[in-house]
C-alpha cells in the first residue's frame, strides 16, 4: 500500500501537465457560448453550420486567431464522429474479472498504469462496474481481500452510434471519466471511451 501511495505525486504531476489543455477547452467553450447577462433568454447559441462558415470566411472570422480557428475545427470534427469511431476496442482494454479482489486490482493498476479498471464477467459480456484505484488507496481501511466488483462504481453505458461530443456531457453529468460502449443490436459491450480517447481525438482530428 505504501508503494502505491508513492505514485500519487506522479498522478498529481500528470494532472497539472494536462491543465493547459483543459484551460484551452474551457476558454473556447466560454468564447463560443457567451455567459448570460442575467436574463434567462439572453444567452446566445451558435449552430454548427454558423461556426463552420465563420472559420471559413476570412472576412467574418477576421478576429479569430489561427490557433482559435484550429481548436474550433477540432471541436467541430468531434461532432461528426461516434463513440464507435473513437472507442478503444474491448480486446485492447485492461480489464479485471469479477473474481478479482481489490488487492488484485491495485496490482493490475500498478503493472498496467491505469487507475480505472473496468470489471467484466469472464466472457466479457457483462460489465459490473469500474474500479477506481485511488478510491481504495484513500480509504481509512484498505479492504484488499474484498471482491473488487463490490467496491466498483456503477458503469455508464452508451451506444456506439452516439456522437462523441454527447459523451462529454454524459461524463460530466455522471461524474464518470470512462463510459462503456455497447453494440446497438446485441447490447453487448464492445469497447470503452475515456478522457484519453477524447483528448486523442481532439488532438488528432486536424492531422
Amino acid at each position: 500500500l505504501r508503494r502505491k501511495v508513492l505514485m500519487c505525486p506522479l498522478f498529481s504531476f500528470v494532472s497539472k501537465l494536462l491543465r493547459p489543455i483543459t484551460a484551452v477547452i474551457i476558454f473556447m467553450t466560454q468564447w463560443i457560448i457567451p455567459a448570460a447577462s442575467g436574463k434567462k433568454n439572453d444567452r446566445f447559441y451558435f449552430s454548427i453550420d454558423y461556426l463552420e462558415n465563420l472559420i471559413s470566411d476570412k472576412k467574418s472570422g477576421a478576429d479569430i486567431t489561427p490557433f482559435e480557428r484550429m481548436m474550433i475545427r477540432r471541436v467541430l470534427a468531434m461532432h461528426r464522429q461516434t463513440a464507435r469511431d473513437v472507442m478503444k476496442p474491448l480486446d485492447e482494454v485492461v480489464i479485471a474479472t469479477d473474481e478479482l479482489t481489490v488487492q488484485g486490482c491495485c496490482e493490475l493498476a500498478r503493472t498496467s498504469g491505469h487507475l480505472r479498471i473496468p470489471i467484466f464477467s469472464q466472457d466479457r459480456k457483462i460489465c459490473f462496474g469500474v474500479m477506481h484505484v485511488l478510491d481504495e488507496l484513500t480509504r481509512p481501511v484498505f479492504a484488499g481481500e474484498t471482491l473488487a466488483r463490490r467496491r466498483a462504481r456503477r458503469p455508464v453505458f452508451v451506444y456506439g452510434d452516439i456522437p462523441t461530443d454527447d459523451i462529454l456531457t454524459l461524463m460530466r453529468r455522471n461524474r464518470s471519466p470512462l463510459v462503456v460502449v455497447r453494440d446497438e443490436l446485441t447490447n453487448l459491450p464492445i469497447g470503452i471511451v475515456s478522457e484519453h480517447e477524447l483528448l486523442r481525438t481532439l488532438i488528432d482530428s486536424s492531422q
